[in-house]
């Protein structure tokens, strides 16, 4: 990289280049200013993305957090970006986030059997069965040989059966 000619190097879209670099050499500190810069010249998911990972990978997950959700709030229809955020959330105990984003996608496309599986695991295990159980047999619907389909579905059936 360091031979590239200067007037080059310090273009915004060079720098851009380099936060990637930096990223998937996994130089997270070094990426970030670059990838942040590179996100606030072009707001798209895939740098928005980037962004979020580089944040979470230089143990900055509020920041990270706060990224994607401004995102996700500035730009309501890019659902990637959203089911993305729910999974992390997830993966941080935040059901009450997670299902506020996966909810979201739902109303807008119920189609994804893997949103509705996630939501209704979410559910069952904030003990609301019905609904659980609602969302995991549209799911098994569309996925009927899904391997954590089935078990969420054997999970939700076995608390409603011990109720």
């Amino acid at each position: 990289m360091d031979s590239l000619q200067q007037e080059i190097q310090i273009t915004p879209q060079t720098q851009g280049l380099y936060g990637k670099a930096y990223f998937t050499q996994g130089n997270y500190v070094k990426a970030l200013p670059l990838v942040k810069a590179e996100y606030e010249r072009i707001k798209s998911t895939s740098n928005a993305l980037i962004l979020f990972n580089t944040q979470l990978k230089a143990n900055r997950n509020e920041h990270a957090f706060e990224t994607l959700e401004f995102h996700v709030a500035k730009y309501s229809r890019d659902l990637n970006s959203r089911m993305i955020l729910a999974n992390q959330y997830m993966t941080v105990e935040n059901s009450p986030k997670a299902i506020e984003h996966y909810e979201f996608i739902i109303n807008k496309n119920d189609k994804n059997p893997i949103v509705l599986n996630n939501l209704a695991w979410l559910k069952y295990k904030n003990n609301d069965l019905v609904d659980a159980m609602k969302l995991i047999e549209k799911a098994l619907e569309m996925a009927p040989n899904n391997t954590s389909i089935i078990d969420t579905h054997k999970s939700i059936e076995t608390a409603i059966n011990k109720n």
